[in-house]
């Protein structure tokens, strides 16, 4: 890997030290953000590596044309929303880093050859050390020196990465796709699809969906939905449009969040989708719970198949035979019918078991 090539400093640090106020909580937020831009700029797969002097990581298969200082440039006018751009999430982060003592270098690779690299500060680089993948020729690789100790907490990530497609991997192991960190419902049904509109155009939302399992004093509430902006779970959302127990799990991509956190706020992107959303948790909760839904809460349901109506209908029928069987003189037969009825009446037993079994073949195995 050729190391030869010029790097060029950039002032960030005039910058950040204006931007005090757009800074993330704590440095697990900042490696979201950059899963945020490695899933918007369509990354095969983010490897963070730790390093004696911080971190490195490595966008795979993510080619970049930009120079490495146009990727950095504007921090500013990106951060306070002056100018929209997709680098948002990288610059928030980049802005954490900085505001924390560390300094950062970005880092193009193509050919499998470092074709241009910029950084906020001259620094020992351990990108020789800690190279990204020789099978990715095209990788963008931020390098963070810290000055200062930075931790970062995998299972704060685990729990925000659940439903990230993008493979995201720290020390050989897999933070993205965790459900048991995340604490996951079970999964529910297929993928469900529902049109909504934007910018004059029909656009497809696929949605997931889990289900929990609830008693009947448990079912207060409202469906649950998860917004997930670039492969990044944002805060939960109660939905009044479905019932409890229900869980959405929706693409959020373009909403609008909270200054400094991952809590969605509202907004036009968003509410595009509202439409699409609602149609999904009403489908979703007179499959599971049925049509009505009382004070309490849902209840449920089951429909009845074919099998089942039929075994019913056939249990009434064998009812009203068997009684008019066992005391036909009570329900004021003809003498013919009563006299056919007291030739059964000995056998009437086993008409009885028959008429189990078959029932009972009708509704565990035909049904």
């Amino acid at each position: 890997m050729d190391e030869s090539s010029g790097r060029f400093p950039i002032d960030l640090k005039a910058a950040v030290r204006k931007l005090g106020r757009f800074l993330l909580p704590a440095a697990e937020d900042a490696f979201l953000k950059l899963v945020q831009f490695g899933v918007s700029h369509k990354a095969e797969s983010m490897v963070i590596n730790s390093t004696p002097s911080g971190f490195l990581v490595h966008y795979l298969g993510m080619s970049e044309d930009r120079p490495a200082s146009q990727m950095l440039a504007q921090l500013q006018e990106v951060l306070t929303g002056e100018l929209q751009d997709r680098r948002l999430p990288l610059l928030m982060a980049v802005n954490y880093f900085i505001h924390h003592g560390a300094e950062v270098a970005l880092t193009v690779i193509q050919g499998g050859k470092v074709v241009d690299s910029a950084s906020s500060a001259d620094f020992p680089s351990q990108i020789a050390k800690f190279p990204p993948d020789a099978r990715c020729p095209e990788a963008l690789s931020l390098e963070i020196y810290a000055r200062t100790f930075i931790e970062l907490d995998a299972h704060a990530m685990k729990q925000r990465l659940a439903y990230c497609d993008m493979p995201v991997s720290w020390k050989g192991k897999q933070l993205n796709g965790d459900r048991e960190a995340a604490g996951c419902w079970n999964a529910y049904g297929q993928t469900l699809r529902h049109e909504y509109k934007s910018d004059g155009q029909r656009r497809s939302l696929e949605i997931n969906v889990e289900v929990k399992q609830l008693s009947e004093s448990e079912r207060q509430g409202f469906t649950e939905v998860i917004p997930v902006q670039w492969g990044v779970s944002l805060d939960p959302t109660p939905f009044s449009a479905g019932s409890s127990g229900i869980r959405l799990i929706v693409p959020a991509n373009g909403v609008e969040t909270q200054l400094g956190a991952f809590k969605m706020k509202p907004c036009n992107a968003w509410s595009e989708r509202e439409g699409a959303v609602v149609a999904a948790a009403k489908s979703v909760s007179q499959a599971v719970y049925g049509k009505g839904r009382g004070p309490s809460g849902p209840r449920f349901k089951r429909r009845l198949s074919l099998a089942q109506v039929s075994s019913v209908k056939f249990f009434v029928l064998m009812l009203v035979f068997d009684g008019l069987v066992a005391y036909p003189k009570q329900a004021h037969l003809p003498a013919q019918m009563l006299h056919v009825a007291a030739q059964l009446q000995p056998y009437l037993p086993y008409l009885i078991a028959a008429q189990i079994l078959w029932i009972m073949w009708q509704l565990l195995i035909a049904g």
